[in-house]
């Protein structure tokens, strides 16, 4: 993976993030570092630990649970967010179908964001929980 330097003006994927004012876009842009994934290199990595969390900004990737593909994503959608909300093991692997750009946020940086943007923790928050329920069979 590689770090951009990065400007000042959030990516749009960012601003389709549900409830986050143009203000919580440019402070939670600022936390995150934008990092370049390739093709085929697996970011998350079932039963492991949680370090990071993603927003996806451009590209696509695969998910799998129990090297099974259940879905895929693409720009606007978070990964790896489970783990460190649900403080549990990562739920799933998540592949590069091609070379991504994304909002990384390591995991110290991702509970300070959370911590100070109210609207940012709800929607990741929601996300996490919709796709444990999914995952566990609640739904």
């Amino acid at each position: 993976m590689f770090r951009h330097d990065q400007d000042n003006t959030p990516h749009e994927s960012l601003r389709a993030v549900p409830g986050l004012s143009d203000e919580d876009a440019e402070t939670v842009w600022s936390q995150g570092r934008v990092v370049t994934v390739p093709a085929g290199w697996s970011m998350v990595h079932e039963k492991e630990p949680p370090d990071s969390a993603y927003l996806i900004l451009e590209g696509r990737v695969e998910v799998t649970l129990n090297k099974q593909s259940v879905t895929e994503l693409g720009p606007g959608d978070f990964v790896g967010e489970i783990g460190p909300i649900a403080r549990r093991l990562r739920t799933a692997t998540v592949t590069a179908r091609e070379p991504l750009l994304t909002l990384t946020f390591p995991a110290a940086d991702f509970v300070r964001v959370r911590r100070d943007v109210p609207s940012f923790d709800q929607a990741v928050t929601e996300i996490a929980e919709a796709r444990i329920r999914e995952i566990d069979g609640d739904s």
